[in-house]
Order: C-alpha cells, then sequence, then structure tokens
C-alpha cells in the first residue's frame, strides 16, 4: 500500500468508517460498480482509484485511523492476509453450499480470505456468514467483500449475512460448516464488570479463574460449529498453559480433534503489540485413541506428530508446542505417585511477601543496614545456585545496589516473618528455571521471586535448589512451557508452574551429595560440578546418569 493514502487519510477530521468508504468509492469505480455513496472527499478517492488499493488493507487502515483507547477496549487485532489465507485454506473444503462464520470478523479479513478460496476452488460465494459489535467494522466488512466479489455478492445478502451484533451474549441458532476467528485481546481486569456477568450468566462451561475473552470466544466457535465441522482460530499461547485456559483445553482436546497447532509467538503479527499467538485448526469430532495433531514449534524446527492423548495426559491438558514432550510423560510415568509439588504439599510458597501494594515499600529500602533490615534482593539477583546482592537492580525506574530493606509500618508480624529463616528462591522470569538458597535468612525480596519456606527435613532448601537447577528440570520446564517464552528468549516462571514439575525424595547419601554441590557450585562455578549434579538428579527420575536434555 502506498504510504500517501493513510497521510491523506489523517489529513481529514471526519469519522474513520467516512474515509474508508471514499476509498471504497474509488475502488468501485476501478471496477465499474455502481455505489451510492457521495463524493465528499475527492482526493481519498482518486488516490484509491490511482493506487488499487488492495482489498486486505481496508481493515488495517481502518484500525489504525481508531483512537488507541478504542482499539485496546475492543481488543482490535486486524489479523494479518498471511495469516488469514493459511487458516482459509486449511479449514475449506471442496464442497458446494459450505457455510463460513467469522464471529467476530471485524472488517472481515477472514471472510475475505475465504472468498478467495472459493474463487480459486471455483465454489459458490454465498455461504459467508459473520458478525462484529461494531457496527463500522461491519459495514466496511460488506463493502469489502462486495468489492472483492464484484459486485456478485449483492450488498442485501452481504446485509443479511454479515450482522451487527455480539455473537458472545446472542443465542446460537444455526450452525456452520466452517468457522474462522481472531478473538478479542482483552484481559480480564479490562473487561467491563456488567458484561463479565453477562457473560457469566450465558452458559459459558469454560469460564475460569482471571479468563479473558479468548475463552468465551473459543467455546462459543465450539457450539457454532456442526459436528464434523472445522474452525481455524488465532489465540493467544497463554491459552495452552495457563490455568484459567485449563477447562478450555480439556474441552477442546477431549471432544474435539487437534488438526494443526502452530507456535507463531516469535513472529511480530500485530505490529508492534504485546500478542503472542499460535495458530489453531480443530474439528469438532472426538478423537480416535491413535489420533495424533501436527504441531509446528517456533523456530522453523520441522514439525512433530504426537499423539492426542499425549496432550491429554499432560499436566492440566497442557499443550506442549515444542519437540520433547516425550520426556514429561517418561518423566511422570517413572516417579509416580512419589513426587511433590512445590507450594502445594512441599513448603509454602512465598509471592510478593508484603502485599501487591510492593512498589510502596521500595521508601523503605535504604543503602545502610539498620537493625532488623535484610539484604534486598529482586528478581535479577538471583543467579544459579548464588544469590549476587552486589549486582544492583532496577524497580519502578529506581536503582538500587548493595541496599538492604527495613520493616515498613504496613507489615505484619506474620509478613515479615517470611524473612529471617531459609528460603528456596526462584527467579519469576529467566531464560532457564533459575533457583538459588538462602540459608541463613539473610535477604529480603518484594517482587520478581517465588520464596518457599517451611520445607520438610527431606527436602532442605539446598537439595531442592539442586534439583531446580538440574539439566532434567530445566528440560522438563522448557518442554512443558516453552509458548509462555516472552521477547529476549524470557519463561514465565509461575508458582503454579512450578508446582507441576515432579519433586522427588533421594536416598540421604545421593540428597547430601547434591546439597554439598548446591552449595560448591554457589561459591564457585565449575563444568565438572554440574555435570555430577546432573549425574546425581537423572537416576532419581529413572533415566541415565548420562542422560542430557540436549541429547
Amino acid at each position: 500500500m502506498s504510504p500517501d493514502i493513510e497521510e491523506l487519510l489523517r489529513g481529514h477530521s471526519a469519522k474513520p468508517v467516512e474515509l474508508i468508504r471514499q476509498l471504497c468509492l474509488g475502488l468501485a469505480q476501478v471496477r465499474s460498480l455502481d455505489l451510492d455513496i457521495e463524493p465528499a472527499q475527492p482526493d481519498l478517492v482518486a488516490a484509491a482509484r490511482e493506487s488499487e488499493l488492495p482489498l486486505e488493507q481496508i481493515g488495517p487502515l481502518y484500525s489504525r485511523l481508531l483512537a488507541a483507547e478504542q482499539r485496546q477496549r475492543g481488543g482490535v487485532h486486524y489479523t494479518p492476509p498471511e495469516v488469514t489465507a493459511r487458516l482459509a485454506a486449511a479449514t475449506l473444503v471442496d464442497t458446494p453450499g459450505t457455510r463460513i462464520c467469522d464471529p467476530a470478523m471485524g472488517c472481515g479479513a477472514f471472510l475475505l480470505a475465504a472468498l478467495r478460496q472459493l474463487e480459486q476452488r471455483k465454489l459458490p460465494l454465498d455461504g459467508l456468514h459473520g458478525m462484529d459489535a461494531d457496527p463500522d467494522a461491519v459495514e466496511l466488512a460488506r463493502l469489502t467483500l462486495w468489492l472483492a466479489s464484484d459486485g456478485r455478492l449483492e450488498l442485501d445478502r452481504l446485509r443479511r449475512q454479515l450482522r451487527v451484533g455480539d455473537s458472545l451474549l446472542e443465542p446460537v441458532r444455526e450452525a456452520f460448516d466452517v468457522i474462522l476467528g481472531n478473538p478479542p485481546y482483552v484481559e480480564n481486569k479490562r473487561i467491563d464488570k456488567a458484561y463479565k456477568q453477562a457473560l457469566a450468566d450465558s452458559g459459558y462451561t469454560c469460564l475460569r479463574g482471571l479468563w479473558d475473552l479468548s475463552v468465551p470466544f473459543v467455546e462459543r466457535c465450539s457450539q457454532l460449529l456442526r459436528p464434523g465441522g472445522v474452525m481455524g482460530l488465532v489465540l493467544p499461547n497463554k491459552l495452552a498453559t495457563r490455568d484459567f485456559g485449563e477447562p478450555l483445553r480439556r474441552l477442546l482436546t477431549e471432544r474435539h480433534q487437534l488438526l494443526e497447532l502452530t507456535d507463531v509467538s516469535e513472529l511480530d503479527l500485530f505490529g508492534g503489540a504485546h500478542v503472542y499467538p499460535i495458530l489453531a485448526v480443530v474439528r469438532r469430532e472426538r478423537p480416535a485413541a491413535d489420533h495424533r495433531v501436527t504441531i509446528q514449534p517456533a523456530g522453523g524446527v520441522s514439525p512433530i506428530r504426537p499423539r492426542q492423548a499425549q496432550l491429554a495426559r499432560t499436566p492440566k491438558t497442557i499443550w506442549t508446542l515444542s519437540r520433547g514432550v516425550e520426556l514429561v510423560h517418561a518423566v511422570l510415568d517413572r516417579v509416580g505417585q512419589q513426587a511433590r509439588s512445590l507450594g502445594e504439599d512441599l513448603g509454602r510458597r512465598v509471592y510478593r511477601p508484603l502485599g501487591f501494594k510492593w512498589a510502596s515499600m521500595l521508601d523503605h529500602v535504604c543503602p545502610e543496614p539498620t537493625p532488623g533490615a535484610y539484604r534486598f534482593i529482586g528478581c535479577g539477583s538471583l543467579a544459579p545456585l548464588e544469590i549476587r546482592w552486589d549486582r544492583g537492580l532496577t524497580l519502578q525506574r529506581r536503582s538500587f545496589e548493595r541496599a538492604w530493606l527495613t520493616r515498613p509500618a504496613s507489615a505484619s508480624d506474620k509478613q515479615w516473618s517470611v524473612f529471617g529463616r531459609p528460603q528456596l528462591l526462584v527467579r519469576e522470569l529467566a531464560r532457564e528455571l533459575t533457583a538459588a538458597v538462602d540459608l541463613a535468612g539473610e535477604y529480603a525480596h518484594l517482587t520478581g521471586i517465588y520464596g518457599y519456606v517451611d520445607l520438610e527435613p527431606d527436602f532442605p532448601v539446598d537439595y531442592l535448589a539442586g534439583l531446580l537447577n538440574s539439566d532434567l528440570l530445566r528440560g522438563f520446564y522448557d518442554r512443558l512451557f516453552w509458548n509462555t517464552h516472552l521477547n529476549g528468549g524470557y519463561l514465565d516462571f509461575k508458582g503454579s508452574y512450578l508446582a507441576l514439575l515432579p519433586i522427588v525424595p533421594a536416598p540421604r547419601k545421593t540428597r547430601e551429595r547434591i546439597r554439598e554441590l548446591a552449595l560448591e557450585l554457589g561459591r564457585a562455578d565449575s563444568a565438572a560440578g554440574w555435570s555430577e549434579l546432573n549425574q546425581a538428579v537423572n537416576p532419581l527420575y529413572g533415566l541415565p546418569p548420562d542422560w542430557r536434555s540436549d541429547a
């Protein structure tokens, strides 16, 4: 698209939909189609006519003209043509009369891709349906499909089949062969309370915890599909792992065939927006015992085809979109019932120990020690088996180096008593699972660290730190939660995720040696020491001593 058109659009003060109408008028003139729109901005009409603006750019142009606040409120991210084309090609069948629907169509990007596929296959175009709550977007979707069909799809038909409305609240009255779509990206805290309650009262079965709008959207897509129908969706990758997505994952994994799961979260599909998507192609049909899913991991590696039953057996039905998922199941099968869960049935998990208004506590961080103060650390202070207090850290744009946390008046005895005792410390954000030990109770933290206290004698903190920093448990976590990765290759180490790591006991001699190695490696890094640590841990999980996660 010529950048001059967007520049021209921004030079006008009319509503975005009125400006895009003018472009559509110019495109209609190129196609010798009669569009009953007054040429209010002749420069825009002429620009569209001369540049032959691709119809795939209508939606992105409209999105960029919307105010940022309006885009955020509606969770609007228009899907790139290469994605809509891919999902349309993967879901459509060469059957006349195929009924296709996008329940949150915006300006019709998916329906346009479906129309292109239907034309290539010489199939009728009259089975396209859609709905959106934005009446301006719906109007532009109608105009886009009318133009793309060179007027063969009559506007009267498009007005009946592309409707203004909220598909999440309207009752399901018809079924479709194909569903295409990209859910609104609105997290739980941004959903209007009345709207949230209306959704909760609408009979959805998968709303749990801090669900976002992608959950009812996908459940509604399933309800709109006829038995045997196929949906092709863009989904946030957090649906594959987060606790709030577990009921939906179970619904899809147990009652649908997962055909394709493609991790495209490393690609900037939405122009800098913090959205990490996966592409899912799913058939509404119960999977056979030997049904296999085609999974395309990120990074351009070869696809894998595990049995869907394997995904169903993964803890919390997590969709593992990485190679080597067999390790997860092999380890869980071998450790069986002896495995313990950090923070659940083993010790107490501590996160933001002085409360979630931790930023106000930074005023109690000082450069000199005072009676009762603890050395202040954060996420960046932790290295494998080592606390780097000298390193310094930045929180809320404030820098702290060799700092101390004094007790705020608002901290209760129970909160403050977390410090001053042995504690296992795990980084919340890191490129690999990273744990350290505060044996003497010298340190205090406000955020960015998960702490574990009140552990049992057979599971001392230094033993646990040795397990968590081992090649085996790092590999286990990577395979289970790789699709949570963020910019820069960082992984999210949430307490609920860490609770899924199988923690096993060890014979006393092995346990004591792992403790010794953990303390030695915390004082001085050593390749030989790490090798011995891994050789001590691997047999505890039924693997050969020399097993390596990268083998």
